[in-house]
């Protein structure tokens, strides 16, 4: 739709903008700015720029609508990006323009106000997108799962020759904290977690030849399609943790329990964006997506997450 719109009404692009900072950093930037088709993205050593007026005089001659500058330049003339932005400037310190490029909320920049002050998270709070999501949920999970009813048949009777219960159960933290039982096809051996509970890594002794398949395919996963229908789980929204992770997460990572505030999902924007992790440091980059995905919120992106999990699910990309 995006890519429709620019055809019709700007050749170049969405925006017109002006980067003014350090030249490897517009070079990162300027690359993403372009991926995204955000338009036109110029370029000022923030060298050259002596004085605040000069931006102002730059930003009007070559008619340009967004800027982007090093934080510390910001702090610098608050008060005057402030009075750009009231006249209908896209105002962005590095990092912020980053995040809408990379799509994802860099947590270590962010604090408590930055929630109070940042528009979005209609999912929280808006009664017909938490109704519109639910019917999504809803009709999703029954298609799917009649569309895949043979598929989980025979995988369920190739797992349980492989010896073992077909059907894995695990206690996972959903939303407001609580707990639910989520349901798997079993992928590893029945004493996988005899030495305690612990990540799946990449290539994981513990998981059967069978669980490479269907983990692989996602196969494994359709099961909480039945979450999905309960109501415990969504379609879409980050995935569930176990408790004893998350007190660890929550120790270690700012912000890790506004993940919460919404329904886990069979998918989400972190499981289609990011790579399988298995750290601390993987759950802090799948944070940031999820909280991206909190702000941004609705029908379409729910579909934009569908479809991307269909080629997730093609190219057989994970664990």
């Amino acid at each position: 739709m995006r890519m429709v719109m620019v055809k019709v009404y700007r050749k170049d692009g969405t925006y017109r903008g002006l980067y003014i900072g350090k030249a490897e950093d517009y070079i990162t930037v300027n690359k993403g700015f372009a991926e995204r088709n955000f338009g036109q993205l110029e370029y000022i050593s923030i060298d050259k720029v002596k004085s605040f007026k000069e931006v102002e005089e730059l930003l009007r001659e070559r008619n340009l609508d967004l800027i982007s500058v090093e934080e510390e330049f910001m702090r610098k003339y608050e008060v005057e990006f402030l009075k750009l932005k009231i006249k209908g400037y896209k105002v962005y310190c590095e990092w912020q323009l980053m995040q809408e490029i990379e799509r994802k909320i860099y947590v270590e920049k962010i604090k408590e106000k930055w929630f109070l002050y940042s528009e979005g998270f209609e999912i929280l709070h808006n009664t017909f997108q938490k109704n519109l999501k639910k019917i999504f949920d809803i009709s999703m999970a029954t298609i799917i799962g009649i569309l895949t009813l043979p598929v989980m048949g025979l995988t369920f009777l190739i797992v349980k020759l492989d010896g073992g219960p077909a059907l894995f159960r695990q206690k996972r933290v959903g939303l407001r904290g609580e707990e639910f039982e989520i349901i798997k096809f079993r992928s590893m051996s029945v004493d996988a977690e005899k030495h305690g509970a612990q990540w799946a890594q990449k290539n994981d002794s513990r998981i059967t030849k069978v669980g490479k398949f269907i983990r692989k395919t996602r196969i494994d996963e359709l099961p909480q399609l039945w979450n999905v229908v309960r109501g415990e789980m969504s379609f879409v929204g980050p995935r569930p943790e176990r408790l004893v992770f998350i007190e660890k997460l929550e120790k270690e990572i700012p912000f890790y329990d506004v993940r919460h505030s919404i329904k886990p999902g069979l998918t989400g924007w972190a499981q289609v964006m990011y790579p399988y992790g298995s750290s601390v440091e993987d759950a802090l980059h799948k944070l940031e997506y999820d909280l991206y995905y909190l702000k941004h919120q609705n029908f379409m992106f729910d579909l934009m997450v569908f479809f991307k999990t269909i080629k997730v699910v093609l190219s057989r990309r994970g664990v």
